[in-house]
């Protein structure tokens, strides 16, 4: 169960309706209507919320850890057509119906570990061509800077880290770039070794932080003869997409006063050639603004 409101998370925030955009550009391979959504809801069932209003999904499933507490969480459900299933992702996804196109969204608030790894393998023998699969992740490293890469072997096994990776390597993003590129070496080899195989297409890779490290990426499983389909979806005309190889896009929301907001999006959008104009404002947060403002609801303001 989420400890926190997410609309005192700005960045997380943020990070969902960029979500959100990537999946809208799915119309270009399928109906949206005809996709199902797989995610955890928590209390607030945020991103429910936002995927039936934004992509008029009907068909939900949220998966509920703490099933103590299932009775509160059928409580707060935010539509009759979500179906909320109590049990770990582990135990849950391998008895859904995975027949149908599907969006999946696994919100952990851990690192990498071997549940995640068996989650995300299960997936990838299970997601029909079309479908969309994005992975969060803790990528906070460990304090203790000798035990970093003892720690990581711990959670996903020694034989999955790149033989590159150090103590050192781990610092600052260099988790989050490690569990990135042991989970893309894992989707790639579970996807070819289908009956059929299929591509994966990265199409996401964010990272924030809204007091830890946090990471999130995810793409389109792609399957064979359907690249004129994802093509179609013209995700690079989102300047957050990032493909395999690129390099993360930072999601990070300056702190604003709302006359400091309004301000700024008075002079938006801009026209080619002119530059934001705000003097009393640090060069930085003007440009994350301008970066983020289509993203950025009201309550990511000071007072």
């Amino acid at each position: 169960m989420a400890a926190i409101n997410y609309q005192i998370r700005p960045s997380k925030a943020v990070q969902r309706h960029m979500i959100v955009d990537v999946c809208r550009r799915l119309t270009a391979m399928a109906r949206l209507e005809d996709y199902q959504y797989v995610g955890f809801g928590a209390l607030e069932f945020v991103d429910f919320h936002l995927v039936h209003r934004a992509l008029n999904i009907s068909d939900m499933i949220s998966i509920e850890a703490d099933e103590a507490s299932i009775d509160r969480y059928l409580f707060n459900r935010p539509f009759k057509t979500v179906q909320v299933v109590p049990g770990r992702s582990s135990t849950v996804l391998p008895d859904l119906s995975w027949d149908r196109l599907s969006i999946v969204w696994l919100d952990y608030t851990g690192r990498l570990n071997d549940e995640v790894i068996n989650d995300v393998s299960l997936l990838c023998g299970k997601l029909q061509p079309g479908s969309a699969l994005f992975v969060t992740l803790n990528a906070r490293p460990e304090t203790q800077i000798d035990q970093r890469r003892k720690m990581l072997a711990d959670f996903v096994g020694e034989e999955r880290i790149p033989a590159n990776v150090t103590d050192e390597s781990l610092a600052v993003w260099g988790l989050a770039q490690t569990q990135h590129t042991i989970l893309t070496d894992l989707i790639i080899k579970g996807l070819r070794d289908r009956q059929v195989s299929a591509e994966w297409r990265q199409v996401v890779d964010i990272h924030y932080a809204d007091g830890a490290k946090m990471q999130t990426f995810g793409g389109i499983v792609v399957g064979p003869g359907s690249s004129v389909g994802f093509d179609s979806c013209r995700f690079k005309e989102l300047d957050f997409v990032r493909y395999a190889g690129e390099d993360p896009f930072l999601v990070r929301v300056p702190i604003l006063t709302p006359k400091e907001r309004r301000t700024l999006e008075e002079q938006l959008p801009l026209a080619e050639g002119d530059e934001l104009k705000a003097p009393w404002l640090p060069d930085r947060d003007a440009q994350d603004f301008l970066r983020l403002y289509r993203y950025m609801r009201a309550e990511h303001v000071n007072g």
